[in-house]
């Protein structure tokens, strides 16, 4: 059976293996793509046919308000007239797709025949690959109206995989101009809602003074996207009036327009933004926010610089996450968040298993591919383990709307039309929801012994379908075929030896980007013919994805993070401490909440190389964040040097994991300038700080002339300082133990010792004489008190003195 050509509207595969910028045809060299595909389509790269193009694509402005009615037409009694519905939805294009997919599912077969009919028609004449094509020699171009004939197609192109593409195309138009398009200007006006939302951000962000002031109106549209799109222009140009109008957004619905009105104040607001969040949208959780974020203006409006902002280098931007862990062969947490430019979660939804991929539906719904092993099964009185998959739409609160059940599903992706396309071993299925009817399988049987072998293959906006497969132990072919999977279109072969590769998700242009978990982990760009053109820094990702900006996002370890092409981290949101979890996949959503804020980036920002970032981190409200940092800061050594006092105080950390993340990273990073701080904080108030600087100190036997003295001092401390689930560790038991370790040159300390072992702490008896032992035979003026503890009534306290006696009497 010849499977249909459907165009993917939200192309995307989870995992480790990602292709971007990829032409028709897997590794064509072609001086441009772009005309490539045009001359293929049969149509012309020059400037009038291309206006032309997107002129012919923008249909009637009073049909798109009445589309569900020409849907109906569709079965009218008079052919004139269902030919007349048919010819107007066709020139809507992606406008009308919704529509016309709900009426597939009509009881009346004349509808359901003739919505087919124009479905086929729209999308031969939208095709996106295409479109995409044209738009972006179009904007490299820029032909007088260009910017026009754009903003009339939009309410018909921005339906789909094209919406980032039209927005991002016309901010790029708008940003080489020292002001505003006439035509712009003049869309302020548009009866159009997504016309006058375009207009109000363009001009907002990219017009002069004199244009700016028209945006004011827009501000009490009656449109809550454009009141959105107004304010974050505004924002962008960095205009603080723009913030009230974003408060009044977060109990807005649609549930998408309340998420960037939220992030956009995180921007803004950085570490000083309330903790309370929209989360799932309810009436009272949007009310919390509002009324905290109206709090935050009251208090810090008047101080908040946007310009210091904007040159800090961070940047809105929404991310759908996934982490999970397992224990024992069993998925013990597997969640999905949404997560911002603050590094926390706006949305946790758990879900049980783990989300292979994902992506956000309108309505703040989510589509996920959950897998895990999880799925117990009673026979005969014995218990097996089997792999549960399936693929969900949830609401924001987690609740499952739709279910579709199927084995080892490790992609999902909403189609033109709204079926689904799922992939998994090595298996592709079109879905129907919300009947769960299967359109068309096709099982890929390629590589070693005709088994399944290609791997999460995807559907291109071609109709092709692209994968990878082992054909040979470290060689990884990158492989595309066609629309029935029978015949090899193209195959490119990885040049650099790569194992155990697993995932692939496809978007348009010239290059392939892979990221790999296993092998040496590094993320690399390669050209058509394979070759590398660039590598990251080792992540060992587990997934990647690209922002228009060029920037990655890359799910890593216990991390999701943005990395800029020079290799730094340019923003993190981490797994939870308290979970043996790891970042699963990462989904960049929402995308146009970024538009307008490309200030340049400081050129040596990283993350991981600041030690100013890290200490910020250390005094955050998230003790993930303040555990991360100390664990960054350890891995700089004495380069953070001047983070010790920020680490000495964490000691006193209401959170565990970062105690001892502060302990082991002052470790590292104590150095000579800043000993004297640890030596102080031997006299800290809190016992338990004063246990872990002992421990710190234990390891610093090239310090003990100024160490053993402060320990000598703190044999006689008995506050307990360590953790009760270690027995409570005693001060002055740490500092024996410290002693013990500066060996021989402990000496100082053999009297101090000897009168320990009279104490009435069996434990500290036990310690001093392991110390004295450690000293050797300078320790011999002990040996009387030693001999004296053989009769100790703690049989460990006199095997332990045994043992020393040999070694100071050697």
């Amino acid at each position: 059976m010849r499977m249909p050509l459907v165009c993917s509207s939200a192309i995307g595969v989870c995992g480790v293996f990602t292709l971007l910028w990829l032409p028709a045809r897997l590794g064509a060299a072609e001086p441009d793509p772009d005309e490539a595909v045009l001359r293929r389509a049969g149509v012309s790269a020059d400037d009038k046919s291309l206006l032309t193009f997107f002129r012919a694509r923008a249909g009637n402005d009073d049909d798109l308000a009445r589309v569900g009615a020409l849907v109906r037409q569709l079965g009218s009694t008079s052919f004139k007239a269902r030919e007349e519905a048919a010819e107007k939805l066709v020139r809507l294009g992606p406008a009308a797709e919704e529509a016309l997919s709900e009426a597939v599912r009509s009881k009346d077969s004349e509808v359901v025949d003739r919505a087919k009919t124009v479905l086929r028609k729209t999308r031969d004449r939208h095709d996106a690959v295409v479109v995409s094509a044209a738009l972006r020699l179009l904007t490299r171009k820029r032909p007088e109206g260009t910017v026009e004939a754009l903003l009339r197609y939009l309410p018909y192109g921005a339906h789909g995989p094209l919406t980032d593409e039209l927005w991002f195309a016309l901010d790029a138009l708008a940003a080489a101009r020292p002001k505003a398009d006439p035509a712009i200007v003049k869309a302020l006006d548009d009866p159009v809602a997504v016309r006058r939302a375009a207009a109000a951000y363009l001009t907002a962000r990219r017009g002069d003074p004199s244009q700016q002031e028209a945006v004011r109106q827009r501000l009490a549209d009656a449109d809550p996207l454009v009141r959105l799109r107004a304010a974050q222009g505004l924002l962008g140009r960095g205009r603080k009036e723009a913030l009230p109008v974003l408060l009044d957004l977060l109990r807005e619905t649609p549930l998408e327009v309340a998420w960037q009105a939220e992030e956009l104040l995180h921007w803004a607001a950085g570490e000083q933004a309330p903790e309370t969040v929209v989360g799932a949208g309810s009436e009272a959780a949007g009310g919390r926010c509002r009324d905290a974020w109206r709090a935050w203006w009251q208090k810090r409006g008047d101080a908040l610089d946007l310009s210091r902002v904007a040159k800090g280098g961070r940047r809105p931007g929404l991310v759908l996450a996934s982490w999970g862990s397992t224990h024992r062969n069993l998925v013990t947490v597997g969640a999905v968040w949404l997560v911002g430019c603050s590094g926390g979660p706006r949305l946790e939804v758990r879900i049980g298993l783990l989300a292979q991929d994902m992506h956000l539906l309108p309505g703040g719904r989510l589509l996920l591919a959950e897998w895990g092993p999880g799925t117990y099964i009673r026979r005969a009185g014995n218990v097996t383990i089997h792999d549960a998959g399936r693929i969900t739409i949830r609401d924001a609160e987690g609740q499952v709307l739709w279910r579709y059940e199927t084995k080892w599903p490790n992609s999902c992706s909403p189609l033109a039309g709204g079926n689904l396309l799922v992939a998994g071993g090595g298996v592709v299925t079109e879905v129907s929801p919300p009947t769960g009817q299967t359109v068309w399988s096709h099982i890929f049987a390629y590589g070693r012994q005709g088994v399944p072998s290609l791997s999460y293959p995807q559907r291109l906006p071609n109709g092709n379908f692209v994968g990878f497969a082992e054909l040979d132990r470290g060689r990884v072919d990158l492989v595309e075929t066609d629309p029935e999977g029978a015949r090899v279109v193209k195959q490119v072969t990885v040049q650099d030896t790569i194992r155990e590769t697993e995932r692939i998700k496809v978007s348009n242009g010239r290059t392939y980007l892979l990221a790999g978990s296993a092998w040496d982990g590094v993320i690399r760009e390669i050209d058509g013919s394979g070759k590398t053109v660039w590598k990251s820094r080792p992540l060992y990702a587990n997934d990647v994805a690209l922002l228009n900006d060029g920037t990655l996002v890359v799910a890593t370890g216990k991390r999701v993070v943005e990395i800029t092409r020079s290799g730094g981290v340019a923003w993190e949101a981490l797994v939870p401490a308290d979970d043996l979890g790891w970042a699963r996949a990462a989904r960049p959503c929402l995308r146009l909440v970024r538009l307008g804020f490309d200030a340049p980036r400081p050129a040596d920002l990283d993350l991981d190389t600041s030690v100013q970032y890290r200490l910020a981190g250390l005094g955050s409200r998230n003790p993930d964040a303040r555990r991360w940092s100390a664990r960054v800061l350890e891995r700089m050594g004495t380069k953070a040097e001047v983070a010790v006092p920020a680490l000495i105080k964490a000691l006193d950390d209401p959170d565990t994991d970062t105690q001892h993340a502060a302990c082991d990273a002052l470790r590292q990073v104590v150095g000579p300038k800043t000993f004297p701080l640890l030596l102080t904080a031997l006299t800290a108030r809190n016992p338990r700080v004063r246990v872990a600087v002992i421990s710190v100190c234990a390891s610093r036997k090239e310090q003990s002339k100024a160490i053993v003295p402060a320990l000598i001092k703190m044999l006689k401390d008995y506050e307990v300082g360590g953790e009760p689930r270690f027995g409570g560790l005693k001060v002055c038991q740490a500092a024996a133990m410290a002693l013990e370790n500066h060996g021989a040159s402990a000496v100082e300390a053999v009297p101090a010792l000897a009168e320990a072992l009279k104490s009435g702490d069996a434990l500290l008896r036990c310690l001093a004489a392991r110390a004295l032992g450690s000293i050797g035979p300078g320790a011999r003026g002990a040996v009387p008190a030693l001999k004296e503890a053989l009769n100790d009534p703690e049989k460990g306290v006199r095997d332990t003195v045994a043992e020393s006696l040999k070694k100071i009497q050697r």
